[in-house]
């Protein structure tokens, strides 16, 4: 997997690096360059490669209006996380060769048979976004997810055509975190690559659930719920015991039922137990890794009578099983 940017009005090469020798180095690669002919303009790259699997974080502070040419050397699929910033973008085999304006904190997922394009920043404005790219061969091992748009995307990959989500949706908050947990991956060796498959995992089910049917859209919520909603999250994920009922939860933020679940919805990009249980399984995660507790233990502090069923639930979110992240640990 080769990949190469370059300043289209200059023709200079910025970045180019073939990773295939690092994929048994399971380590980010970096870059922080700083350019005088333009401006001081400055980049930063991120790239954490393995099998299948790139992923790459950029920071662009551009001091003029600049046009960036590259791409991979192989088929891909994409998923793009505009962080911060806004950019247009267009492929080069597009035969509408449409240019694609990306605002800020919107995401979507592509399939590029022949990763090429270009993007276009602009003056005094710095750009954040999270790539992630696979194989299809990597992302086939997610074809039994029940959506329309992993079917759309199979398609594509069969019949090798250019394809893109029909629209881009907002970064959820549970994105934004995971995001940051990619690009913040505090493990080596194999533990880092196990770390961030399960993050990628997970990602890949939010923006494919963002993609799915257009829920029923109600009224935002209100500044005063707003308030109440982030004191019924806050509640939410300091809860050690098992998670009251909504009705509980909504008397002690001050709000009915019906506020409580289409408001959590609207404003965190989840169901109330739906991250109740991320965080969960994002303790037991950390456990497994960092201490020495047995799994039967871990299953019990995460809320199961049966490991059994713990073990289920883990493998069903992470893509592993919780024996197979202590082996890695104890290796």
């Amino acid at each position: 997997m080769k990949t190469q940017l370059q300043l289209c009005d200059l023709e200079e090469i910025i970045f180019e690096r073939d990773y295939s020798k690092y994929l048994d180095n399971y380590g980010p690669a970096l870059l922080d360059l700083q350019i005088p002919f333009l401006n001081n303009s400055r980049f930063q790259l991120q790239k954490d490669v393995y099998d299948g699997v790139c992923i790459s974080y950029s920071q662009f502070l551009v001091k003029r209006d600049m046009e960036i040419s590259g791409g991979l050397d192989e088929p891909t699929v994409e998923m793009h996380f505009n962080l911060k910033g806004h950019c247009r973008a267009r492929v080069d085999t597009d035969p509408y060769k449409r240019s694609i304006d990306i605002p800020e904190n919107q995401h979507f997922i592509t399939y590029l048979p022949e990763p090429q394009g270009t993007f276009n920043f602009y003056e005094n404005e710095t750009s954040k976004f999270l790539e992630i790219n696979f194989t299809p061969a990597y992302l086939y091992r997610f074809a039994n997810i029940d959506s329309q748009t992993m079917e759309d995307l199979l398609n594509s990959i069969e019949k090798q055509e250019l394809w893109h989500t029909d629209f881009q949706a907002r970064i959820s908050t549970r994105m934004h975190q995971i995001a940051r947990n990619i690009v913040q991956n505090p493990y080596l060796g194999d533990s880092r690559k196990f770390y961030v498959e399960c993050q990628v995992s997970e990602l890949l089910h939010l923006q494919l659930t963002a993609f799915g049917p257009a829920p029923k859209q109600y009224a935002p919520p209100s500044t005063p719920d707003i308030e109440k909603l982030h004191f019924a999250r806050d509640y939410i994920l300091n809860c050690e015991e098992d998670l009251p009922n909504l009705h509980e939860i909504g008397r002690k933020a001050g709000l009915n039922e019906f506020k409580l679940k289409s408001g959590f919805r609207q404003l965190f990009g989840e169901t109330v137990y739906g991250m109740f249980l991320t965080q969960r399984m994002e303790k037991a995660f950390r456990l497994l890794y960092n201490s020495d507790l047995s799994i039967a233990e871990i299953s019990y502090m995460s809320g199961y009578c049966h490991q059994q069923h713990f073990t289920t639930a883990f493998k069903k979110k992470y893509g592993v099983t919780p024996s197979k992240i202590k082996r890695s640990v104890k290796n």
